[in-house]
């Protein structure tokens, strides 16, 4: 086989992939729509990697009119224009592929698809073979012996043979098929009332259109020959806008289209700054290579100071160097490693040490490194740290062979040792570096401690609880099927949404892909008048109750009855801990909470800060009326009540509340207007008053939003950051989106230095004086210990103490601690 030159319709590829995302689109943490960039990408990837084109070139229209638009001023018309959310998308599209080696072709005057036909045509002749990688049947017209078709929906080859058994008319008719049934993304007219079926029967026996048109008095059936006939300037209209151009000027040098060189770090950057990460790990051209695998690490070691360490569940390779790398077999021999006390070690996760092995020295953690300088991204790894700042792509097979293995971890121990010093310059540049080494790095330790303590389940409580609700939801589901009329599976939306929409004829709200919704929203509204949809919100409580924690709980028990759940602190983009397998964060205040207990002589002690998020913008605000609240121990909510309603009551106090916690959310006058089922007018009313009441709030906000606009980045009180990168973007959504992320920011993360402050200061206390307590659940602002009764008075002093001291506000900190045997008494 000769050369083969892979012609890309760039233009198609980037509008198919933008849509293709409509309903659910692809953004940033920070919001960005990426979908038609993320799906350009993807698609011009895989045909890198499945054909390896040697030479290859991507096509875009350009904005300049061409013929067509003079021949028809309609040509096109109907096609939407970009949309504001895909126009800043294209320049990052050409970029990439510009890094990814691949030339781009924009001819001004000249349309993609003419420009593909020229270039296919000239190749063709010179003795090329062509792919042509497009949807659009323009391109039927082109395909020979020497020229074929990839279509990107499917990725299927199709070859001038195998098009009539698709579109059912022979490929060099493509033309004459459009003039027939015409092209409404294009807006090519064609003949009204001619389909595809009758334009490929009339085609297969007459050929082009011309000839259709010499033969028109035997055209059968009348119906047909009567359109025809009535519009034959369309038709004939239609064939010159649908047949390509390829007498235009375009000079073509074949050799100018050979693929080069990636450029890996502009490029590893545009993802990394667009958060796509998994991409990140498709940029080929890096080949593993092999490193010693011994069965001991003790030779290798001998007179190091610093080594990066990985592992997975058998082996580990360590690093003591760049470009030096050996991978040990015997991984019983990592505890002796870790706890040497004399060796600095770099890990991708200190944690899974702290839980398995005693650690002594210095460690430097690279994810959590990597999590203080970009807190918005979900992944940490090692491969992303290589792809990020290295420039090289670790692609892990999904079922690597022992040389495959051992080769990875090797790699992944000299890209930790290589990465920590620019992680480690970043982290002091940005001065976070104290952040990471006071809070964030030691944390881990107490986090690792509470996973392997765990905390006690009352299995009895939970099965007996499980009966219960179990009877419940069969006396639902009866009430339920009787106002059906039928027996239904409750839990299909599809089966339900028949039920509610047509059979039972209620209201339909919010539509989805495959029907009207039966969410939450949706069930609520119609609650309020329909007894159906208040029992079905019953039942998705309690079977969510039953199914999600009740009886998920004791599966998951260790064999002292224990539950060990993940913390995790590189998740959040807030700074908050996380939780996971199960989340603790999110159990269930009532039924669930009674479940978790105290062993017999100990008991739980649970500890609460109270508003303490109110109270951090009173102190950043430093504004009178609400730091007098605080000082003279006053309920916020009711002061706020008063101040903006002149009267306290349950009512007022609710909203007031909602108000409070409103304007600490960025939440504006529609949101606020939304939560309190209000006019918006109203709203607009309320916020007023609150910034009148409150005057240095709305001072500290303008002032964060000056000071983000500014730097990109917000702080919180100990210097955590979080960035934001379309605070000035032209679409409102977007805009308003980030500003209200970018003022609860600093106050929520603030809260959430202030609580592991908090973990770190009680641990180390337990731990000095050795008290017989132990840290189980953080849930945001509130600790639950497991103590010993006879310590438990100590215990809690201790433990009101370090909260309430943990970083000074300018107002009081308060913190409220119950106790009981249950997490359920404790908390209440």
């Amino acid at each position: 086989m000769g050369k083969v030159l892979y012609l890309v319709d760039g233009s198609l590829l980037a509008y198919r992939a933008f849509y293709a995302f409509i309903r659910n689109p692809l953004r940033t943490s920070k919001g960005e729509n990426t979908s038609a960039v993320f799906g350009f990408t993807n698609s011009l990837l895989k045909i890198l990697n499945d054909y390896n084109p040697e030479y290859i070139a991507v096509f875009f229209d350009s904005p300049t009119p061409t013929f067509r638009h003079k021949l028809f001023e309609e040509y096109k018309a109907t096609r939407p224009p970009a949309p504001d959310e895909l126009k800043p998308q294209i320049p990052k599209i050409k970029a990439i592929v510009k890094y990814l080696g691949i030339p781009v072709i924009e001819v001004p005057g000249i349309e993609a698809d003419d420009a593909i036909g020229i270039v296919a045509e000239k190749a063709a002749a010179a003795n090329w073979d062509v792919v042509i990688v497009g949807s659009d049947k323009d391109f039927l017209q082109l395909l020979s012996p020497k020229i074929k078709l990839l279509d990107p929906r499917e990725f299927k080859l199709y070859g001038k043979e195998k098009v009539e058994e698709k579109w059912g008319v022979p490929a060099e008719y493509g033309a004459d098929f459009l003039a027939l049934v015409g092209d409404d993304i294009d807006n090519i007219p064609g003949v009204p009332g001619i389909g595809p079926k009758t334009a490929a029967q009339l085609i297969r026996k007459w050929g082009s259109i011309e000839n259709i048109y010499e033969n028109l008095p035997k055209v059968t059936p009348e119906k047909v020959r009567k359109l025809l006939e009535q519009h034959r300037d369309r038709a004939m209209l239609s064939k010159k806008l649908a047949t390509l151009r390829l007498e235009q000027p375009l000079e073509v040098r074949f050799e100018e289209l050979r693929r080069g060189e990636i450029q890996r770090e502009p490029l590893l950057k545009m993802f990394r700054e667009l958060e796509f990460t998994s991409l990140m790990k498709k940029i080929g051209g890096f080949k593993l290579r092999p490193y010693p695998v011994r069965d001991t690490h003790e030779d290798y070691v001998k007179g190091v100071t610093k080594l990066a360490i990985v592992w997975d569940d058998d082996f580990y390779g360590i690093s003591k160097a760049e470009g030096d790398a050996i991978v040990v077999t015997d991984k019983q021999k990592l505890g002796s490693l870790v706890s040497d006390p004399n060796i600095s070690k770099i890990v991708p996760d200190v944690k899974y040490l702290h839980k398995n092995y005693e650690v002594a020295g210095h460690v430097f953690d690279t994810s959590i490194a990597s999590y203080l300088l970009e807190p918005d991204l979900k992944d940490h790894s090692v491969e992303y740290l290589s792809a990020a700042y290295l420039a090289i792509p670790i692609e892990v097979p999904k079922q690597p062979s022992f040389s495959e293995r051992t080769a990875l971890l090797g790699l992944k121990a000299e890209v930790l040792y290589r990465v920590e010093r620019i992680l480690l310059e970043e982290l002091r540049e940005k001065q976070l570096d104290r952040l990471y080494y006071e809070i964030d790095l030691p944390l881990a330790r107490v986090l690792a401690h509470m996973e392997k303590v765990g905390v006690l389940i009352d299995v009895g409580y939970l099965e007996a609880e499980s009966q219960r609700l179990a009877r419940e939801l069969h006396e639902l589901e009866r009430q339920i099927y009787a106002i059906a009329g039928e027996v239904f599976n409750i839990r299909s939306p599809k089966q339900l949404s028949y039920i509610l929409f047509e059979k039972l004829k209620l209201p339909k709200g919010k539509r989805r892909k495959t029907g009207p919704s039966t969410d939450v929203e949706v069930l609520e509204k119609l609650a309020e008048e329909h007894e159906i949809a208040r029992l079905l919100l019953q039942y998705r409580e309690k079977y969510k109750l039953k199914s999600s924690y009740i009886d998920v709980l004791p599966q998951i028990r260790d064999a002292y009855g224990r539950i060990h759940a993940e913390w995790n602190q590189t998740v959040t983009a807030t700074g908050r801990l996380s939780s996971s397998n199960p989340n603790l964060q999110n159990i269930p205040k009532r039924e669930i909470r009674k479940a978790f207990i105290a062993p017999k002589g100990r008991v739980l002690l649970a500890a609460d800060y109270s508003q303490i998020e109110l109270r951090i913008m009173a102190s950043l605000s430093e504004d009178p009326n609400l730091m007098d609240a605080f000082f003279k121990g006053e309920d916020i909510h009711t002061k706020t009540a008063k101040l903006l309603f002149g009267e306290e009551n349950p009512e007022t106090r609710r909203r007031a509340k909602v108000v409070n916690f409103g304007i600490m959310y960025g939440m504006g006058p529609y949101g606020l207007s939304q939560e309190l089922k209000c006019p918006i007018q109203e709203a607009h009313a309320f916020i007023a008053n609150y910034f009148a009441t409150y005057p240095k709030v709305k001072e500290w906000i303008d002032r964060t939003l000056e000071f983000a606009r500014e730097h990109g980045y917000v702080t919180t009180i100990l210097g955590r950051r979080r960035y934001f990168k379309n605070l000035n973007h032209p679409n409102a959504n977007l805009r308003r989106f980030e500003e209200r992320a970018a003022i609860n920011a600093p106050i929520q993360g603030s809260a959430a230095d202030m609580i592991k402050k908090a973990m770190l200061d009680i641990y180390r206390t337990f731990e000095k004086e050795g008290i017989p307590a132990d840290m189980i659940i953080q849930v945001h602002d509130e600790l639950v210990f497991e103590v010993d009764e006879s310590v438990k008075d100590e215990v809690r002093e201790i433990v009101r103490k370090k909260m309430e001291t943990a970083i000074p506000l300018k107002v009081p900190v308060k913190v409220e601690i119950g106790e009981g045997y249950t997490w359920y008494e404790a908390h209440t």
